[in-house]
C-alpha cells in the first residue's frame, strides 16, 4: 500500500507538497478499493462493465424507473449513484453516465499562485437517466451484480433457443416455454464457480439440447428432464473453468419441483 513516510517533518522542518504527492495518495485508496472489488467481482473483472457493489435496484416497471441508491464499480473505480425516479422518453432507456461537479463549499474554486482561479475538488458519481441504448458507457439494464449477489431474470416466453452466459450468478425464470428448445452456453467474460438456475415447466415430449462452442466439455452430473405437466424442471448449470486439457467445462444436474 502506498503512504507518505511523514518522519522527516518536524516542528522546525516542513516537507514541501508536490502533485506527484497528491497523486500518491489518490492512488493508496485507489488501489485498496481496486483490490476489494476484484476480490467481490471475480477473476473475470471487464474494465468496461459496471458492477453492483450494493444498491441500484429498479422497483418501478416498463418505462418508469425508481431506482434507489447504491455505488457500482467502473475502470477501477468506485463511484456512487444517487436515487432516482424518472420516465423515460419514447424510444430511449436507462443509461449510466459518469458525472463530475465540484465542491464549492469553502473547496472551490482554488486560487493558484499564478493568480488564476480552478476547480480542483471533483465529485464523480455515476448518473442513470433516460437516454439512447448504446449511446453512453452502459445501458442500466446491463449493470452487473458482484458475486455476492444474484442477477433474477424472468424469460415471459423462452425462445427455441437461448443463450446462457457465466459472468456473474444468475436465476432465470421462464414463464412458457417450447416442447423444444436449445440452451447455448456462452464463455465470455466468465467467472469460475459462477452458477446459472433455470426453471420452467412444460408438456410432454420435450427435448433439451446444451451447446457449448467446438471443445467444450457438458457434464451431466445427476438428473433428468421430466415432461409431465405437472412438473418443473430445476436446472443448475456449473462453469468449473478450464478443464485439464485447456477447454471450457460446465457441469450441470437436473431436479424437478
Amino acid at each position: 500500500m502506498r503512504k507518505i513516510d511523514t518522519s522527516y517533518v518536524t516542528d522546525t522542518v516542513a516537507m514541501p507538497v508536490k502533485s506527484g504527492s497528491i497523486d500518491h495518495l489518490q492512488l493508496s485508496y485507489q488501489e485498496a478499493l481496486q483490490s476489494l472489488a476484484n476480490v467481490l467481482v471475480g477473476p473475470g473483472i471487464v474494465n468496461s462493465n459496471v458492477y453492483i457493489l450494493f444498491g441500484c435496484v429498479n422497483s418501478g416497471s416498463g418505462s418508469n424507473y425508481v431506482i434507489s441508491a447504491g455505488a457500482v464499480y467502473y475502470y477501477g473505480e468506485v463511484f456512487l449513484v444517487d436515487a432516482t425516479t424518472f420516465t423515460a422518453a419514447s424510444g430511449q432507456t436507462a443509461v449510466a453516465n459518469v458525472v463530475i461537479t465540484y465542491n464549492n463549499t469553502n473547496a472551490d474554486p482554488v486560487t493558484f499562485t499564478d493568480g488564476n482561479n480552478h476547480n480542483v475538488h471533483q465529485i464523480r458519481k455515476m448518473v442513470i437517466s433516460s437516454g439512447v441504448s448504446g449511446s453512453t458507457i452502459a445501458d442500466f439494464s446491463n449493470f452487473l451484480q458482484t458475486r455476492i449477489d444474484l442477477a433474477q431474470v424472468v424469460v415471459p416466453s423462452m425462445p427455441s433457443n437461448y443463450t446462457v452466459t457465466f459472468d456473474q450468478d444468475r436465476s432465470i425464470y421462464v414463464a412458457s416455454a417450447p416442447n423444444s428448445f436449445t440452451i447455448n452456453l456462452d464463455f465470455t467474460n466468465a467467472n469460475p464457480g459462477a452458477v446459472v438456475r433455470m426453471k420452467w415447466t412444460f408438456g410432454a415430449g420435450l427435448t433439451v439440447a446444451i451447446n457449448g462452442p467446438v471443445g467444450t466439455t457438458i457434464i451431466n452430473d445427476s438428473g433428468n428432464l421430466a415432461s409431465a405437466a405437472s412438473n418443473r424442471n430445476i436446472l443448475y448449470l456449473l462453469y468449473c473453468g478450464k478443464n485439464e486439457n485447456g477447454k471450457d467445462e460446465v457441469s450441470y444436474t437436473i431436479k424437478q419441483a
